[in-house]
C-alpha cells in the first residue's frame, strides 16, 4: 500500500495554516507581512515533509529493507565524497535557513539549534515510520544530518547578505516602502545592526 501526501492530506495542512494564521492575527496581533512571512515558511515545511517523508510504502519486503540496510551512520569524506544527494540535502534547508529569521529573532548559535532540531527531526521520523511499518523506503544516513545542517547554516548566511542589500539599496535608491517591504526593511535593521 502507498501513503502519500495526497489531497487529504493538503486539505488538513490548509486548515491548520488557516487556524494558525487565525490565532496569529487575532491573538498575537502579528501583522499579515508577518502572516504572509509565515505562510512562506509553512508551506516550505509542508514541501519538506512531502519531499523527505513521502510516499510512505507499508508493504516493502523487510528482509530487504532490514534496518542495518537503511540506516547509514558512517560519515562521508566531505572532500571526496560530493554527490547529487549532499548538494540536494544542502539546497533542501537553505529556505529554513533564510526564511526563519523573518519570523523569529534568531542569531548564529540559535540557528545552528534550530537546524540541529530541523535535520535530527527529519530522519527521526523516517526512522519512527521504518519502526511502526517494519521496513521503508527511505535511507536514514548521518551524511544527510550533515548536510541539511550545513543548508541552515547557508541559508543564514544568504539572509545576512540579503539584509544588508535591502539597507543599502533603499537607503542608496532611496526607495519607498509598503508594508511587506517595511516587514522586510525591518527585520533587516536588526541583523545589519548586530553584525
Amino acid at each position: 500500500m502507498l501513503i502519500d501526501f495526497n489531497y487529504t492530506f493538503r486539505l488538513i495542512a490548509l486548515l491548520i495554516f488557516i487556524i494558525l494564521a487565525f490565532y496569529l492575527k487575532k491573538k498575537k496581533s502579528k501583522s499579515f507581512s508577518y502572516i504572509a512571512f509565515f505562510g512562506l515558511f509553512y508551506l516550505y515545511m509542508m514541501l519538506v515533509i512531502n519531499y523527505t517523508q513521502f510516499p510512505i510504502i507499508t508493504d516493502l519486503d523487510p528482509l530487504y529493507h532490514s534496518l542495518s540496510n537503511s540506516v547509514n551512520l558512517v560519515p562521508n569524506n566531505p572532500f571526496t565524497d560530493i554527490n547529487r544527494a549532499i548538494i540536494l540535502n544542502v539546497l533542501l534547508t537553505i529556505p529554513f535557513g533564510f526564511l526563519l529569521p523573518f519570523l523569529k529573532s534568531v542569531n548564529f548559535k540559535k540557528i545552528g539549534i534550530y537546524g540541529i532540531v530541523l535535520t535530527l527531526s527529519i530522519e527521526s521520523l523516517q526512522l519512527i515510520v521504518y519502526l511502526l511499518l517494519g521496513a521503508h523506503n527511505r535511507f536514514i544516513d548521518i551524511n544527510d544530518i550533515f548536510s541539511n545542517f550545513i543548508g541552515v547554516i547557508c541559508g543564514y548566511f544568504l539572509f545576512k547578505i540579503f539584509c544588508g542589500f535591502v539597507i543599502s539599496s533603499i537607503n542608496k535608491y532611496n526607495i519607498e516602502t509598503n508594508s511587506i517591504l517595511e516587514f522586510i526593511c525591518n527585520a533587516s535593521k536588526i541583523y545589519v545592526s548586530n553584525k
